[in-house]
């Protein structure tokens, strides 16, 4: 399998001796020696990762397009300390992360009954007594997760980083419970239903049983 990769921050030099040196490792690298250039391609193409060159910390253009980034891993380079084969052994670390993240996402329950809930990850359908519930990607993923893992607790931190493949703050944590209240709601359609989603305090939450 080949990765796809975003060079960013390096001249057109550098480029040329990494660029090759990448592709025998099955790493195929997109250039940007500018910040205009690096969001283009970030907007027109996908992405495994993006390398960005030391140098650039200091540019606030530059870290401004790091701090756009929330769907890929971004590696930091000091090519001077760090060699091509340095990169790739990173470059194949995150492979594997990525892979045992889909297999495990992949891994969730597809068919799931309790009670008057029914839930379906192949067609990504939800019924409350036979009622279709519409949910929102993330809030469907969420249910996924917890459906999947029964009574298990899952922290705020872990839910960030499974659902929304971002880092957990502080600030984070409104977005999750903001996702967290929607569901119970559209899920409870009458006062008979249970809440499914139950609350551990300052921890996070779990699919109740």
């Amino acid at each position: 399998m080949a990765y796809k990769v975003l060079a960013v921050g390096y001249n057109r030099n550098e480029y040329e001796i990494i660029c090759p040196k990448l592709l025998k490792k099955n790493v195929e690298t997109d250039f940007s020696e500018t910040t205009q250039k690096a969001q283009c391609l970030l907007r027109e193409k996908s992405y495994d990762w993006a390398i960005f060159h030391s140098r650039v910390l200091d540019s606030l253009p530059y870290v401004n397009v790091m701090r756009s980034i929330r769907h890929i891993p971004i590696i930091i380079v000091d090519p001077e300390g760090f060699g091509i084969e340095q990169i790739s052994d990173v470059l194949e670390c995150f492979a594997d992360f990525s892979s045992k993240r889909r297999n495990s996402i992949n891994s969730w329950t597809h068919s799931f009954e309790h009670g008057n809930l029914h839930f379906d990850q192949d067609q990504r359908m939800v019924s409350v007594c036979g009622k279709k519930i519409e949910l929102t990607a993330k809030e469907f993923e969420l249910l996924a997760l917890l459906i999947s893992n029964p009574n298990r607790v899952f922290t705020y931190e872990m839910i960030a980083d499974i659902v929304w493949f971002e880092d957990y703050d502080v600030n984070f944590r409104k977005t999750i419970t903001n996702h967290i209240s929607s569901l119970r709601q559209k899920l409870r359609i009458t006062q008979n239903i249970p809440n499914f989603i139950k609350s551990v305090h300052n921890v996070g939450y779990k699919f109740n049983i």
